[in-house]
This record gives C-alpha cells, sequence and structure tokens, in this order.
C-alpha cells in the first residue's frame, strides 16, 4: 500500500510540471505574434519633414530729393524773405528687408548756402526746414487687415520743423508696425521751408544761384535686447 501511494504521488508532480511547461510554450508563442505584429505596423508608417529657407535683406536708401526754391527777385525778398516755399521736390524712400531690422530714422544736414560763381558769397544765416508728408509702407505682400493697413500707411515723419542747415535733423522714422517694406515719403509744396529773414540784403547778389548740398542719412535704430528681456 505504501509503495503504490507513492507512484501515485510521483505520478501527480510529473502531471503537474507538464502542465507548466505546456503555458511556457503558450506564452513564447504569444510573444512571438505581438513581435511580428508590431515589425508589421513600424514597416508601414514613416514621418518626413518640410522645410525651407529664408535670406535675409538689406536695410537700403534708395531715394532723395533735390529741393527747388525758385526765382526771386531782390525786391521782394526785402519785403519778405523769413518764409520761402518749396517749388519743387521729391520723395525719401527706404527700402527695408533686413528683418533684424526692427528700427530706423533718416536725417538730414544741410551745408551752408553759396553763390555758385563767388564761393565766398556764404549765406551763413540762412536756414531750411524739412517735414515730410506722411509715409507710405509698400512692398510687404501683407494681406492685412482695414486697421493694419491704416497703420501702415500713417506718418512716420518726425515733425521737428528744426533747422537742416549745419545739424543732421531726423527728418523720418519708422514705427513698431511699418520697418520692413518699402517707405515712401514725400517733400513736396508746404514741407520745406527756407528761412533768410538772418540774412542781410546786401548778401543776396542779384543774378546769383545759391546752392547748398544736403547729406541724408539712414541709420538702424534698433534697441539691442537687454539681459532681463531675454527668457
Amino acid at each position: 500500500m505504501k509503495k503504490t501511494f507513492l507512484l501515485g504521488t510521483l505520478s501527480a508532480v510529473a502531471l503537474m510540471m507538464v502542465g507548466t511547461g505546456a503555458n511556457q510554450a503558450f506564452a513564447a508563442g504569444d510573444a512571438a505574434t505581438s513581435s511580428s505584429e508590431s515589425t508589421t505596423t513600424s514597416d508601414t508608417s514613416k514621418s518626413t519633414t518640410a522645410q525651407f529657407e529664408v535670406e535675409n535683406g538689406k536695410l537700403q536708401l534708395t531715394g532723395a530729393p533735390d529741393l527747388e526754391f525758385g526765382s526771386h527777385d531782390l525786391k521782394s525778398l526785402a519785403s519778405d524773405r523769413s518764409a520761402i516755399d518749396l517749388e519743387t521736390g521729391g520723395d525719401i524712400v527706404v527700402s527695408n528687408y533686413d528683418s533684424t531690422v526692427s528700427s530706423w530714422q533718416v536725417t538730414a544736414q544741410a551745408s551752408t548756402f553759396k553763390n555758385e560763381a563767388d564761393s565766398s558769397n556764404e549765406l551763413t544765416n540762412a536756414k531750411m526746414t524739412i517735414t515730410p508728408a506722411a509715409a507710405v509702407v509698400s512692398g510687404t505682400g501683407d494681406t492685412a487687415s482695414s486697421a493694419t493697413q491704416s497703420a501702415n500707411t500713417a506718418s512716420t515723419k518726425a515733425a521737428s520743423g528744426d533747422n537742416v542747415v549745419g545739424t543732421a535733423v531726423p527728418v523720418l522714422n519708422s514705427t513698431a508696425d511699418n520697418a520692413l517694406g518699402i517707405t515712401t515719403a514725400t517733400v513736396g509744396k508746404g514741407n520745406a521751408t527756407l528761412d533768410l529773414s538772418g540774412v542781410p540784403l546786401k548778401d543776396l547778389k542779384g543774378g546769383a544761384t545759391y546752392t547748398a548740398t544736403i547729406d541724408w542719412e539712414l541709420s538702424n535704430t534698433t534697441v539691442a535686447p537687454t539681459a532681463s528681456s531675454i527668457k
């Protein structure tokens, strides 16, 4: 009886071992199937990229006007020479396609008016002011709202009215919203004035043409970011 019991016990143990091996085989089969499915999914899906590059442009002063104050007889100048209006002028044109420039300024500085035929005949006290008309911005290709378009055609002039003879005076500034593109500001009648009230009448020679050179300077006035503004 004892021997028979031992055999029965051994048989039971053997059956348990067989059952464990079967479970392991099933588990291995499931893992293989999962791996196969994963490989199949990876082979049917890919990710790629799309890109483009933007080349930076330049900040340029592409136009500046000659100013013509006309011809005046000495008798009329004796009566009033304090505000001689401009007769013909032209456009100040700034082209900016440099994305690093968010602010710019144009200044004008004129030399002393001199007699073209006699350079010793200088009008040292002559004054001239330049105040351009409202600037118009174009060349951006933006399809903006009416509010943005209004801002882009707003005045960017510096209405200082300061004497430009002998001193560089700001005459045109960009604004925060319109630094890029092509900015055009007209200097026409009413936008520049010649004041000869400080010039003695005897210094104005009949038949003479008086000329001054105007230097127009465009500068980048972008403010570099401070350390605190860089996050």
